[in-house]
């Protein structure tokens, strides 16, 4: 009995320990990286309607990337914005965008 007892035990921290490793490593794996810092200037923007998400071309230097941000982002930003972004690196979704200079700005 003691032996069951010690079977169901440790399965069900093995599965607990599953999860936690799922939610952490596999789905969020920006938990365990420093966010990303780019300046740069905003080279495009676009709406994917097949992924339902906005998307920000950004050039820093001869580099140009390119990012997920939220409508509130997409609606003040305009081509040619000087931007500072702070991202997730795996994700790259932006968390932070800090308008440096450009239409909004001169406001």
């Amino acid at each position: 009995m003691g032996f069951l007892f010690w079977i169901i035990k440790a399965c069900f921290w093995t599965g607990l320990l599953g999860v936690y490793f799922d939610i952490f490593l596999l789905s969020q794996p920006d938990w365990f990286y420093k966010p990303g810092v780019i300046n740069g200037s905003v080279q495009g923007m676009a709406y994917d309607s097949g992924t339902s998400s906005y998307l920000l071309d950004i050039r820093s230097g001869s580099e140009r990337e390119q990012f997920y941000i939220d409508y509130r982002i997409y609606g003040r930003l305009k081509v040619d914005d000087q931007v500072e972004l702070m991202y997730l690196p795996v994700r790259r979704e932006v968390i932070r965008c800090e308008l440096i200079s450009g239409s909004k700005a001169e406001e």
